[in-house]
């Protein structure tokens, strides 16, 4: 149900009534889950390799970057920046009620996929505007504005300052992110020990089973 594409055609030829010898189309793809998202962009692949084959024409599919990832939360940083919050001359909004969240990608996601990490959103109008607009261009260099990211900044920065002090805090986050990282490898390794191995006879069958290392077992 997160799952959403969106396509543009970029060149689709010069005319109505003639087939074209050149087109080119623009997509991106959006999901939740990062190794889902890999098996929708193969299954879109193929699709158009189908196309092509159907069509008799060469296909050159360019991926033009890595990607973003889905965010893996740290509620204990959360917790730990939100207190901070607080204590600032600022009001963080609860993010409305969406079992599927903003359906946003940022690349702070990659981020949280190697270290404990949270972000904060804040207001840059004291009315809505929407985002990705020249209102909220506007908007964002606005005194109010400046003002809000100054008092995130500062909660960030204090974030961090008490993890290096106090190291049972940092060892409680780094828990929290090691066993958030399981349950992704998990979730990973799942799909990787569905494969069935057959040997040169085709008689013997056997799973494959994979540790969170990637070390076959």
């Amino acid at each position: 149900d997160d799952v959403r594409i969106h396509g543009i055609i970029t060149e689709g030829g010069k005319a109505p009534n003639i087939v074209p010898d050149f087109c080119s189309a623009d997509f991106l793809i959006r999901s939740k889950s990062t190794s889902y998202l890999e098996d929708l962009r193969n299954k879109i692949n193929n699709i158009a390799q189908g196309a092509a084959l159907m069509t008799g024409t060469e296909l050159k599919i360019i991926t033009t970057d890595i990607g973003y990832k889905d965010v893996i939360p740290n509620t204990t940083i959360a917790g730990i920046g939100k207190n901070m919050i607080d204590e600032m001359d600022i009001i963080i909004d609860p993010q409305p009620p969406n079992k599927y969240g903003s359906g946003g990608g940022t690349d702070f996601g990659n981020i949280s996929h190697v270290m404990p990490s949270y972000a904060f959103n804040f207001a840059v109008s004291q009315t809505p505007v929407t985002g990705h607009s020249p209102n909220m261009e506007k908007a964002s260099i606005s005194d109010f504005a400046h003002k809000n990211s100054i008092c995130v900044t500062k909660a960030m920065a204090s974030t961090a300052l008490l993890l290096i002090e106090d190291e049972s805090i940092y060892n409680k986050v780094q828990t929290e992110f090691e066993n958030r990282m399981k349950l992704v490898w998990y979730k990973v390794m799942k799909k990787i020990n569905c494969r069935i191995g057959i040997d040169l006879g085709g008689t013997k069958i056997e799973s494959i089973v994979i540790d969170y290392d990637g070390n076959e077992i």
